[in-house]
């Protein structure tokens, strides 16, 4: 399983935002909020001397999506428990940065949150 299908299950068990809702890179034409995407943004590979080691450590950016600012960051601190979550593929998960936006145009705060996830390939 790839780590951002793996990474969209465990937001899928924390997050109250319906299945639907949760999109990879952009959210969907007329999406309603709540909603969330989803990209990775980096994802160097571990050497050794010998080679890859078979771990990578995978940026991806969680964008949170609601009507209100309060919904926003109620919506967001669901999703701090992922950095308690570890599998066969994830050997750790950090928050690393969050900060807040707002969209103009479609009139929706935002949080966005950048997760570091240590997995293995």
């Amino acid at each position: 399983m790839l780590i951002e299908q793996e990474f969209r299950n465990v937001v899928l068990g924390l997050s109250s935002i319906p299945d639907a809702n949760i999109n990879y890179i952009e959210a969907l034409e007329k999406q309603t909020v709540p909603y969330i995407t989803m990209s990775k943004v980096s994802s160097p590979r571990s050497q050794t001397l010998s080679g890859r080691d078979g771990m990578a450590v995978s940026r991806i950016q969680v964008n949170v999506y609601q009507a209100t600012y309060d919904q926003a960051k109620t919506s967001a601190s669901e999703l701090y428990a992922i950095a308690d979550h570890t599998s066969e593929t994830i050997a750790n998960i950090k928050l690393d940065n969050e900060f807040d936006t707002y969209d103009s145009v479609s009139k929706q705060f935002g949080v966005m949150l950048d997760f570091l996830i240590s997995h293995y390939e």
